[in-house]
């Protein structure tokens, strides 16, 4: 458990790294994964690390989805992406 600081940020592999400003303060859980770090608030996986290629990624996919398998990050859709939803798609319910 490692606790981010009043911007968000998370110290690890001695650089700082903007995980969420929301969370500022908070506890987060850091997992190492194929040299990558895996970063999750309660049971959801927020942002993907790599310090190799001094790059982040936002995540959205619950821990217990990978208790089965082993971990493959799944990157939050892009706003601007050409499948995402539209609002009325995003707001139907079965």
């Amino acid at each position: 458990m490692r606790r981010l600081d009043a911007g968000g940020m998370l110290s690890a592999a001695g650089q700082r790294w903007f995980v969420c400003e929301a969370l500022a303060g908070q506890r987060v859980c850091v997992e190492r994964f194929d040299e990558k770090l895996l970063v999750s608030y309660r049971d959801m996986y927020i942002r993907e690390i790599d310090p190799i290629g001094e790059k982040t990624q936002a995540l959205v996919a619950p821990r217990a989805a990978f208790a089965k398998s082993a971990p493959v990050a799944l990157r939050a859709p892009s706003a601007d992406s050409a499948n995402a939803p539209s609002k009325t798609e995003r707001n139907v319910h079965v």
